[in-house]
């Protein structure tokens, strides 16, 4: 999809949505790091603040991604991997800090590097000299390779 005579500017809307998303995505390490395995009302209230968490940060990249889909060039292949793609990490961010709570301190490492990973795509597709610095095939690829890759490790972990 290519980028109009009116969607061509500065991409000042775009970058409004990513300073929200990295505050979420803050919210979400926050929260994260800090969240332990225990008992009665503080678990199921740390556990729905991770759900929110999870949810802002996932709402925002899905944004990111459909703006940066719509006024930038994403290839077919980046939109279609992140439609697939965007709710499978969002549910196994949630699994791996679920994870890490019982012991398995290395699944933090799924929350700390797929948002970032979303977001620099996006960035990517919607910023024309981006795209001219990274190869097409290589930023796509890549980019969801990798979401693939972790996601499908926290999903195996979790179960």
């Amino acid at each position: 999809m290519g980028a109009s005579g009116a969607n061509a500017g500065r991409p000042v809307g775009f970058l409004i949505i990513l300073a929200m998303a990295a505050l979420a995505f803050a919210l979400l390490l926050h929260d994260a790091f800090r969240y332990r395995a225990g008992g009665g009302d503080a678990v199921l209230s740390a556990a729905f603040t991770i759900i929110y968490d999870v949810l802002m940060v996932w709402t925002a990249l899905v944004v990111l991604t459909a703006v940066a889909a719509i006024q930038g060039d994403m290839p077919a292949g980046g939109w279609i991997a992140a439609i697939v793609l965007l709710p499978a990490s969002g549910a196994a961010t949630a699994a791996a800090i679920d994870l890490a709570t019982r012991g398995g301190r290395w699944a933090l490492v799924v929350p700390c590097l797929l948002p970032p990973l979303v977001a620099a795509y996006a960035l990517w597709a919607r910023l024309p000299g981006l795209r001219a610095a990274v190869p097409t095939k290589a930023a796509t690829y890549g980019v969801w390779g990798v979401v693939l890759v972790l996601s499908a490790i926290a999903g195996y972990a979790a179960m």
